[in-house]
């Protein structure tokens, strides 16, 4: 698989958050932080709605990494990300991911990931998470 690959090739999937998945992890992973399910708690830290576990945001990226970029037998060896704005239910998240790195000795390749979110009204893009994953393939 890892032949396959080019440096600077990219990767590019969709993802919108609900309030179903949001539950449905936290009752996985136990994580009942009120800003997660209680909007005047995450009115009190100054957002607007209730935010999505980073933890969440990641492991849509895991699904990624093992079902579709580098895909099956894909092993996330090191993750380091950034999450410098927050996101919300039913925000429109936008993940690139971008071959950096290929070690064809150690059958690994370094990747780079940004999300953003994107909103219709007025085309902005915010950038809601950023780093690199570094992947036995």
């Amino acid at each position: 698989m890892i032949n396959k690959l080019k440096k600077g090739q990219t990767y590019t999937e969709e993802w919108v958050p609900t309030h179903k998945t949001l539950k449905k992890y936290c009752e996985l992973s136990g994580d009942y932080n009120p800003i997660h399910t209680d909007l005047n708690a995450a009115k009190r830290i100054g957002k607007n709605n209730i935010i999505i576990h980073g933890n969440l945001t990641c492991s849509i990226i895991s699904k990624i990494i093992g079902m579709n970029f580098p895909g099956k037998g894909s092993l996330i060896l090191e993750q380091k990300v950034l999450f410098p704005n927050p996101i919300f239910p039913d925000d429109l998240i936008r993940f690139k991911f971008i071959v950096q790195e290929i070690n064809t000795q150690l059958n690994t390749i370094l990747i780079g990931v940004k999300a953003h979110k994107i909103t219709e009204v007025n085309k902005n893009i915010e950038t809601v998470l950023r780093g690199n994953v570094l992947c036995l393939i």
